[in-house]
């Protein structure tokens, strides 16, 4: 189980592997005014294409056993974005 923000229905709190990790990023993420990006490997849905969930200044970002290009832009809204496989393709040639 690799979603951070929801604990596993039907599980105990003792089970849910995340509940401190979601409790500390809770609390640091708080105190913390830029911006971080999770990134995990969970399986994607088919047909799903990864993208970033954002939870205030916490994105979460599942890859399945896709690859992405993460562009990072400080100082931007947008501070952290995916590169589109066209645009990849384009900056190749």
């Amino acid at each position: 189980e690799a979603d951070i923000w929801t604990p596993r229905s039907g599980r105990a709190l003792s089970e849910d592997g995340f509940a401190e990790l979601r409790a500390q990023l809770e609390t640091q993420s708080k105190r913390y005014t830029g911006k971080v990006l999770l990134v995990d490997s969970a399986p994607l849905d088919k047909g799903e294409r990864p993208e970033i969930e954002w939870r205030r200044n916490v994105g979460h970002l599942s890859l399945g056993s896709s690859s992405v290009q993460v562009k990072v832009t400080p100082g931007e809204d947008t501070h952290f974005s995916l590169v589109k496989p066209e645009a990849k393709a384009k900056a190749k040639n």
